[in-house]
């Protein structure tokens, strides 16, 4: 799978370099991650407090395909050992980047295909290659909902674990014009990792978009 993602992303990157500048569009986004990180790993429950990340993206589109990239900014969770105190917390680190390619087969529905790469404090980099489909509904002349599921058997390093495991991700987001070529977006995203073990990461996400 991983051969087949560097083959579809040099073939893309070929129909940009030729494509004409009138043909692709651009657009990027900065928005915050309100979210909570939960784990069982090795049995025991946890739950960070909450956290405020920041969350960068940026897309190019050309005709019917499509590159998008976002990165979630290195971020600090706090696991504290009484719900109502945040003295004798453990701390752990994370960031993650992801990319996809996409190709419009339907009206406003696109099949992706992407990878994902997880750092954290606690173990080795977990690389994610991953298929899913990304999709927007018009509301009217100034908003719209879009959304994307993705899902894959093949999330490896996650914890240190040399077993595939199971990752999911549902992002939902509702995005309103302030003007012709920027928007507001708040919406819901949700990452779940499961094997012998369940971690989750999930939270309202809010930014602000602009398209060029």
């Amino acid at each position: 799978m991983r051969k087949l993602c560097i083959g579809v992303l040099a073939i893309l990157a070929s129909a940009f370099a030729f494509a004409a500048e009138d043909d692709i569009s651009y657009s990027m986004g900065l928005k915050v991650w309100n979210h909570r990180y939960f784990s069982d790993v090795g049995g025991a429950a946890t739950r960070s407090e909450r956290v405020n990340a920041p969350v960068i993206s940026g897309s190019i589109r050309y005709k019917n395909y499509s590159f998008t990239a976002s990165s979630l900014i290195n971020t600090t969770y706090a696991f504290p050992e009484n719900r109502l105190s945040s003295t004798n917390a453990s701390y752990a680190q994370r960031s993650d980047t992801d990319w996809a390619v996409g190709y419009t087969l339907w009206d406003r529905v696109t099949p992706i295909l992407g990878n994902k790469v997880i750092t954290s404090d606690d173990g080795p980099t977990a690389t994610i290659p991953f298929l899913g489909l990304s999709g927007f509904l018009p509301i009217n002349d100034q908003s719209n909902i879009s959304g994307t599921l993705a899902y894959s058997n093949m999330a490896r390093g996650i914890e240190g674990s040399t077993e595939n495991a199971n990752y999911s991700m549902f992002d939902l987001t509702y995005s309103r014009a302030v003007s012709p070529n920027t928007f507001v977006n708040i919406g819901w995203r949700r990452q779940n990792f499961s094997k012998s073990y369940t971690q989750l990461v999930e939270g309202i996400v809010a930014g602000v978009s602009f398209n060029f």
